[in-house]
């Protein structure tokens, strides 16, 4: 049965879903589009572009859930932004697209507020949000997530052979191949200087509610490179084997993975702060900056570092690879070092669980307190990882839930746009499609 489908713009993202928009315009689908940032607007389907405010809006706060927005949107906690007024603005806006518009189905990230608004009005409504997104592993695959969760949608239920399995299996063991996401991009400086000057008119244009002052993101940029060259100056390049040693990989803020689906536990510096008064005195909390360190890393975080004897700063140019087997647990909020520690036989504490964590050989935790007792657990090899028949059904589960297709913004990684990938792209959301009722 043909749906109407609303795509909610994402920046370049937004290129991608026009190509799987046109098939599944040429499907029968009718194609709609929400679009907050009017330098991205496709050439298929109806776009409704929201104005930008004026400063003259009238709207009110009518919804409790924007607390939640609000409280980690990435413009009022990392930029200049000040103001919560625009929040209501689009809010108002966006309920009355989904009114007019009454799609079956929503896909878009769940990454900026207007996103994460849209995502409330459908769930105000019981229509279904999709975000098509990285499964991690197996790599060149991805899957459909409901709404603000990692809770799956869907899935291909295709089955991987043994040897395959296996073979995937020993390579992430291996750490001998990484998520499509993490895969270093190269772009050129003529595509650099488009990109700068298609955001920058877009800011002049009005949208300066997901895209900072240029002037106060060099600023902030600056600011970012001395807090790494502080905490760098005080870091180690490897750890104290001698020790129960505890790596907590720093999350990319911001970033739909902590500030989203990890929101509780958003401020980094509090969190090691609650872990570190779990460790006894031969206990190691070592912190590791994320490859891409942007805001994670501030003044709150280095100073709970330096008055902290059981914590200890790891250099930034210290890669996973260089430690990750001399560490005798890992705790992270909801990351891919997750499928890596459970597929390397290493225990891993998870802070959120979701559905590639909540597996026996993972420790996942409703309280802090519980550290000390997994730490015990460890300490006295009471820690059981999986053997290898538990690790092929664990990677026969991440691959059936899954989509062959690669989503990633094509600015950055051109293999998005490929004819092969969207092809694939297509047959996923033909396929996801057909799993909708109505």
């Amino acid at each position: 049965m043909n749906k109407k489908i609303l795509f909610v713009e994402s920046r370049y993202i937004t290129n991608l879903y026009s190509e799987i928009a046109s098939t599944l315009e040429e499907e029968g689908h009718e194609i709609y589009w929400l679009i907050m940032n009017h330098r991205f607007i496709p050439k298929n389907g109806k776009a409704f572009c929201i104005d930008y405010p004026n400063g003259k809006s009238t709207s009110t706060r009518k919804n409790d859930y924007l607390d939640d927005i609000i409280s980690t949107d990435r413009q009022l906690r990392f930029y200049s932004l000040k103001s919560e007024e625009h929040f209501y603005y689009y809010d108002e806006k966006i309920n009355k697209l989904i009114d007019d518009i009454k799609p079956d189905v929503v896909f878009g990230e769940p990454t900026s507020f207007h996103h994460l608004i849209t995502i409330e009005a459908c769930k105000k409504r019981d229509i279904l949000y999709l975000h098509p997104g990285t499964c991690r592993y197996p790599i060149n695959r991805f899957a459909f997530y409901k709404h603000d969760t990692l809770e799956i949608f869907g899935g291909s239920n295709e089955t991987l052979n043994v040897d395959e399995a296996k073979q995937i299996i020993e390579c992430i063991a291996h750490r001998e191949v990484i998520p499509n996401y993490m895969v270093p991009q190269k772009t050129t400086r003529i595509e650099k200087l488009q990109d700068r000057i298609n955001i920058l008119r877009g800011y002049l244009e009005g949208e300066r509610f997901n895209t900072p002052s240029p002037y106060y993101k060099f600023t902030k940029e600056l600011k970012n490179k001395n807090y790494l060259k502080k905490w760098n100056e005080m870091a180690v390049d490897t750890v104290d084997s001698s020790r129960f040693v505890i790596l907590f990989p720093l999350h990319m803020q911001p970033e739909s993975s902590i500030d989203v689906w990890g929101r509780k536990f958003s401020d980094q510096a509090s969190t090691l702060k609650e872990i570190a008064t779990q460790l006894g005195s031969n206990d190691v909390l070592y912190v590791k900056p994320n490859p891409k360190s942007s805001f994670e890393i501030n003044e709150k975080i280095i100073q709970l570092v330096k008055n902290n004897d059981n914590i200890v700063a790891l250099n930034s140019r210290v890669r996973m690879d260089d430690v990750f087997n001399k560490v005798d647990l890992f705790i992270n909020i909801v990351g891919t070092i997750s499928i890596e520690c459970i597929l390397s036989g290493k225990p891993v504490i998870s802070l959120v669980s979701t559905y590639f964590n909540n597996v026996r050989s993972s420790y996942n935790i409703n309280s802090f307190d519980e550290i000390k007792d997994i730490i015990n657990q460890v300490v006295s090899s009471n820690f059981r990882p999986f053997d290898m028949e538990e690790k092929i059904q664990y990677m026969q589960f991440l691959n059936s839930v899954s989509y062959r297709g690669l989503i990633a913004d094509p600015y950055r990684n051109k293999a998005s746009i490929s004819l092969e990938n969207i092809k694939n792209l297509n047959a996923a959301f033909i396929n996801v499609l057909n799993h909708i009722e109505g």
